[in-house]
């Protein structure tokens, strides 16, 4: 992930401060969380980053093939 941002909203609850740059390390230990995530849950961004790229079947079903 490009462009991250990072909040701490128990101290900041309305988001305006982003410690990404600040906190470097913390945003890269999320990112990483993120996509290890996104990866067992078969859930992922498509490389252009608008639409959401889910690996299912019909009903939402992981692992069954779509309909014909």
């Amino acid at each position: 992930m490009e462009g991250g941002e990072l909040q701490d909203e128990a101290e900041d609850p309305t988001a305006q401060i982003d410690l990404a740059a600040s906190e470097p390390a913390k945003l890269e230990e999320m990112e990483s969380l993120f996509a290890a995530e996104a990866e067992a849950n078969h859930v992922y961004r498509l490389p252009n980053g608008r639409e959401p790229l889910h690996r299912c079947g019909p009903f939402g079903r992981p692992g069954l093939p779509a309909a014909a």
